[in-house]
This record gives C-alpha cells, structure tokens and sequence, in this order.
C-alpha cells in the first residue's frame, strides 16, 4: 500500500510539473509573436507611399497595444474599470462600446467622426486614426513598432533584413524604398510617439493635470478637436484652452458652443457658457464681444457650416439659447442687451420670436422676459410691467 502511495504521489507531482512548464512558455509565445510581426514590418521597410504598410492587420495592432501597456504601467498610468472605461469613452468621443461585442477595437476617425467602419490602418499624415482597446482600456494611434520599440537594441538579429534592399520602379527608373534604419530622427520619433500616448491616455482616463499641461504645449490639434468636433466639454481647464485659442476667430469659436453629432442633432453646449461666467471681468468681457459676433454672423448667414441644412427651428434655439445665457454672465449695461437685441432687430426678428414662443420659451423662466425687454431696450413705456 505505501508503494502504491508513493507512485501515486509522484506521478501527481509530474503532472503538477507539466502543468507549469506549459504556463511558463505562455510568454514566449507571445514574444514569438511580437518578433515575427516585427520581422514583417521591418522587412517591408518605412515608406507608406510605396507601399510598405500595405499588409499590416489586427495581428500588427495587437503587438503594438500589448507593448503600449507595459510602458503606461511602467510610466503611471492607473488602469480603470471596464464601466469606467466604457462611460469615458461615451463622455469623450460619443462612441458606446458594446460590452458584449467580440470587437477587440474602435475606429476614431478624427476629420470624419461619424465613420465607424473599423480598418486597421497605419499612422500616416493621411491616416491619423485612433484606436480604442478594449482588452487594455487605452486609445492609440496604430503606429509601426519600430516607431515605438528600439528593436536595434532589443532585437539585434533583426537588423540584418535591412541590408537587403526594397527596390521598386517609379515613373521607369529603379529605386530603393525607404527603411527604418534610414529615418534620421527615428529615436525622436519614437519618444514623441511614447510621450503623446502616455500624455493623452492619463489625461483623459487619469484626469492628470501635468500631462494636460503637456498637451497644450505640444498636442494642442488634439485637444481642440476633442471639444471643437466631439463636443468633450466636461473638463473646464479644456474648454478655458480652447476658448482662449479660438475667441478671435468666428468660425472656429462657434464650434464651441455647438457640436452637430451624427445624426443631425446640433447640441448646445451650456457648459462652455458657465466657464465664461466664472473667469475675470476681461476674459468675459472679450468672449461676450465674440459671442455677438457669433449671433451677428450667424443670424445673417444662411450657409454657415453648423445651420445651412438644419431647420430653422433648430438655429433659432441654438442661436435664442446662446444669447439668453450669455446676458446671464454679466450684468454690465453696455452689453447685457446686447444678444438678444441682435435676433430682435434682424430681419427675421419675428421668425425667431414665433419659434421661441412655440417652444414655450425652452422651458427656461425669464427666458421670455429678457426677450420682451430687448425689444425697447430695457425701457419701461406706460403701460408696460
């Protein structure tokens, strides 16, 4: 019985052994992936114009978000729930991710945000897509590893793919197509690309003040498309940048306070009126100033790019709300009635007002009232309350 015992015990104790040995070469396979992606975009060179990130694909974003997140959690970036996750992203970019989808990522199209079409590809200055993993709860633009990892230093062996040229033919001559190695500025590039993904993803789902500084001073498109195009209004540091950036230009400003999202709907964004209303005497005073140039353009354009084929129920909402709110932020005589005098003495003065009494005024109370008092200027005539 003893000796049946002991057999028993170690034939366990070997099966205990071969269950650890195959989880301990779980990480080599994953290196085994990661080499030979970069094998194939180390061979297929640097030049996007001839064609070298034809062939990336999934495989090519996954080593590269999986390499991203080890350097977030070396670099301080605290990983948030999934809910959190999935609330942000909605707060952010207006995307809702389906926890249920077996979709490993989302397509952010910055220029174009109602695409949704999910490719993958490459970073290029025609293609700054970013993509959202939703195994890592991190956003990234896909950018080629070489762009990212130092694999001269990590990956010696590779380096010797690059001594075999690309050689292609343009316009009936032979040339040699770009490689990593031939990027001057490649380490450069790559602390950019690192710092950008560090700085935009512990802002945005760290709420870290240092790297928002960060932005403003080296990714400030970024920033301004993500109140200018996705409305992302809720943080008030943002929304001060982005105002101070764009009060001198009209086009530019009203994007702050409208964001048409992809069905059509325009949303007025009220939160950038009540950061007006907390800043100094002057920067009021200059945004009010815009502001009435805004409602002057507007009122006189048909064709500007947030109404020209909306309803006119719609700009008279917009337009009623922005001026309503704004004499909310000052009470200084010279221009409190100054909004709202502009919708009354336009031509379509009357137009407006119909609008805002078949709307029961937005539900707002003194809506109604500082529209009547800018009919007269805020004078008071016989007979009037």
């Amino acid at each position: 019985m003893k000796n049946i015992i002991t057999i028993l015990f170690i034939l366990t104790l070997s099966a205990c052994n071969k269950t650890i040995k195959k989880e301990e070469v779980q990480p080599e396979k994953v290196n085994t992936t990661l080499n030979t992606v970069l094998e194939k975009q180390i061979m297929a060179g640097a030049a996007p114009e001839y064609g070298s990130f034809d062939h990336y694909d999934k495989k090519d974003l996954d080593a590269l978000v999986e390499i991203e997140a080890t350097h977030l959690q070396q670099n301080g970036f605290k990983n948030i729930s999934n809910e959190d996750f999935i609330k942000k992203i909605e707060e952010i970019f207006n995307r809702k991710i389906d926890p249920a989808s077996t979709t490993a990522y989302l397509k952010i199209n910055q220029d174009e945000k109602c695409d949704k079409d999910l490719n993958f590809k490459p970073f290029t200055a025609d293609n700054q897509y970013i993509y959202i993993s939703k195994k890592y709860n991190l956003i990234t633009y896909f950018y080629p590893l070489p762009t990212i990892i130092d694999y001269k230093t990590l990956y010696p062996k590779l380096t010797a793919l690059e001594n075999i040229p690309i050689e292609i033919e343009v316009e009936g001559e032979k040339i040699n197509a770009a490689r990593w190695k031939d990027i001057p500025d490649l380490q450069q590039i790559r602390n950019d690309n690192l710092q950008i993904l560090t700085a935009r993803n512990k802002y945005l789902f760290n709420d870290s003040k240092v790297d928002l500084e960060w932005l403003k001073l080296h990714d400030k498109q970024f920033l301004e498309t993500l109140v200018k195009n996705f409305g992302y209004v809720k943080n008030k540091d943002l929304v001060s940048f982005v105002l101070e950036n764009n009060y001198n230009n009209t086009d530019e400003f009203e994007k702050v306070f409208f964001n048409v999202r992809c069905k059509g709907d325009i949303v007025f964004n009220k939160e950038v009126m009540d950061v007006i209303a907390h800043l100094t005497s002057g920067d009021k005073t200059k945004y009010l100033n815009s502001i009435s140039d805004l409602i002057i353009k507007e009122t006189k354009d048909n064709n500007s790019w947030v109404f020209s084929d909306k309803s006119f129920e719609k700009k008279a909402e917009i337009l009623g709300k922005l001026a309503y709110y704004s004499t909310k932020i000052t009470e200084s005589s010279n221009i409190y009635y100054t909004f709202f005098s502009t919708l009354n003495g336009n031509m379509e003065g009357k137009n407006y007002e119909a609008e805002f009494k078949k709307n029961n005024y937005y539900n707002i109370p003194d809506f109604k009232k500082i529209w009547e008092e800018t009919k007269t200027g805020g004078i008071s005539y016989p007979g009037m309350e």
